[in-house]
């Protein structure tokens, strides 16, 4: 399981990153979100959330 830092967020952690979930941009996320923070701004692909390509990530945190 990988961990995320987002701006002003917090830590999420990548619950899901099956192959299947990866390529129907499912990704699923758990932890808090900040109220002000549209769902929709959190990234939601293999690329953003792993590979750190989201201009809302910090740091990828390994396990």
């Amino acid at each position: 399981m990988e961990a995320v830092r987002l701006y002003g967020i917090g830590d999420l952690r990548v619950e899901s990153v099956a192959e299947p979930a990866i390529a129907a941009g499912q990704v699923r996320l758990w932890g808090l979100v900040a109220p002000s923070i549209p769902l929709d701004a959190v990234p939601q692909t293999y690329d953003h959330l792993i590979k750190g390509k989201s201009p809302y990530l910090k740091s990828v945190i390994q396990p």
